[in-house]
């Protein structure tokens, strides 16, 4: 049952770090197109344009799915147990 917790907490993270990445590119898409209007409109004029284009920024990565008892272990303790792994007497 620990596993199934670990899992629905795994998926609620992942939904809100998904979310996060995609104000992430919203916001990087409107820049975007704000730099290309005004690029357009400086080749129109036959200056010069200089702006550099509007970086994407940090997008955060996701972690793996939990599977197993040891992921369950740790979501529950928030560290690993590393006294059951060392019984193999």
């Amino acid at each position: 049952m620990a596993n199934a917790e670990a899992l629905v907490l795994w998926k609620k993270e992942d939904k809100e770090r998904v979310a996060r990445n995609n104000k992430v590119h919203c916001k990087h898409k409107e820049a975007m197109t704000v730099w290309e209007e005004a690029h357009k409109a400086t080749r129109a004029a036959k200056k010069c344009f200089t702006l550099k284009k509007p970086m994407l920024g940090v997008i955060e990565k996701g972690t793996t799915q939990p599977t197993g008892p040891k992921h369950a272990e740790m979501a529950s303790d928030g560290k690993q147990n590393d006294k059951e792994d060392d019984d193999d007497d």
